[in-house]
């Protein structure tokens, strides 16, 4: 069994959060994040973005582009729809509900002792 020890391009929060997960034993690292998504609620979303430089970010207005409106870089790879480059993102909300679902976390913050 593959043993899950981290997660790369996540911020300092999701870090922290992941942080306070014990080690998964996990048969594969998709069953691995399959089961810290199940445990922790936190669902990353991707996004395609620029692969040449940190130009944009294709959702919103530049959702339907098929080429960076900044420099022109091309978003999928040829023959494909696979997007050249990723961002993973895990939303606010879910990170701020982890936090506040845990009472001696919830306490620390609302700085309550005890």
């Amino acid at each position: 069994m593959a043993l899950i020890q981290g997660v790369h391009r996540i911020d300092n929060l999701g870090f922290w959060l992941l942080s306070q997960i014990p080690p998964i034993a996990a048969p594969s690292l998709h069953m691995g994040r399959m089961l810290l998504t199940d445990s922790t609620g936190l669902r990353p979303v991707k996004y395609a973005c620029c692969n040449k430089k940190p130009c944009v970010c294709f959702t919103g207005e530049y959702e339907g582009y098929q080429e960076c409106p900044k420099c022109g870089a091309e978003r999928f790879m040829r023959r494909s729809m696979k997007p050249k480059k990723t961002f993973t993102y895990i939303p606010l909300e879910p990170r701020i509900r982890a936090i506040f679902s845990q009472k001696h976390l919830s306490k620390l913050f609302q700085g309550i002792s005890g």
